[in-house]
């Protein structure tokens, strides 16, 4: 595969998509996807260990174990983007944007980006938590539709047919 088939690791493919078109906006948009990766990581990270040293309490004092699972999971939680995935709203608004403006990927893609990226960030304000779950979903649908798009070269209609060889 070509580097431009197998750009659909985000956030770094969509940089790779997009930063012909909008180089700033589109370093911004990885740059907030690279930390999203990073604290989603953590996240996994710090519920996994957390959950090793819960079990071991369990054996010994299991009111501990309970408070530290009280302790542990909201922090997991919010690491992970549970109450609100600010940065996926941020990270979706600003690559749907770019690649709306640019006719980079199709327009519905891009629009169901940029309706998912605002239920990413009102799903945030208190009383709208349940706009996560559909967002949720919704961003499992864009990241599919996305790597779908990323994963076939384009057509192109500007190059032309080669030549036949000459006899």
């Amino acid at each position: 595969l070509g580097e431009r088939d197998a750009v659909g690791a985000q956030p770094l493919g969509v940089h790779q998509h997009l930063h012909e078109h909008a180089p700033a906006t589109s370093q911004v948009a990885c740059a907030v996807g690279l930390i999203r990766s990073g604290l989603l990581l953590a996240s996994v990270m710090v519920f996994n260990h957390g959950m090793t040293v819960v079990a071991d309490l369990q054996a010994t004092d299991p009111q501990q174990a309970a408070a530290t699972f009280q302790a542990l999971e909201p922090v997991a939680d919010a690491l992970g983007g549970t109450g609100g995935d600010v940065l996926v709203g941020v990270w979706l608004l600003l690559v749907s944007w770019v690649a709306l403006g640019a006719n980079q990927f199709p327009r519905a893609l891009n629009w169901l980006g940029l309706t998912v990226g605002a239920a990413a960030l009102l799903s945030a304000v208190p009383g709208l938590g349940a706009l996560e779950v559909v967002t949720g979903l919704l961003t499992i649908v864009w990241f599919l539709w996305f790597g779908i798009v990323t994963a076939w070269p384009r057509p192109t209609t500007s190059s032309p047919l080669p030549e036949p060889p000459e006899t």
